[in-house]
């Protein structure tokens, strides 16, 4: 039986990623990439934080902002999009699920 690993784990499903191209393409009217000019995305199989620094020093603040990574298929070129503001991700949700609803407050 082939391990899993923890990164294994933390992997977006297959159904995850359509779902997120869905949510982009209806968001963004499918974009076109600026380099290679095709509108051939995929998405990276994690979400990635994006974390904020504070300008007065080296350290690292707790601000962290979770992003998917769109990749253009044809040239490589990635843009981030933020999961909440994309609603890939909920503030509300408590699990944090992919495609969960919010609570209604």
């Amino acid at each position: 039986m082939p391990q899993t690993t923890e990164d294994d784990e933390h992997k977006l499903t297959q159904e995850q990623i359509q779902w997120i191209l869905e949510k982009v393409r209806t968001k963004l009217k499918d974009p076109l990439c600026p380099l290679s000019e095709t509108r051939n995305w995929g998405v990276a199989p994690h979400l990635v934080g994006l974390q904020a620094r504070h300008p007065a020093s080296q350290g690292i603040s707790g601000a962290t902002y979770p992003c998917v990574v769109m990749i253009c298929r044809d040239c490589g070129y990635s843009m981030l999009v933020n999961a909440y503001v994309f609603g890939i991700l909920t503030h509300g949700a408590s699990t944090g699920a992919i495609g969960e609803k919010a609570d209604a407050r």
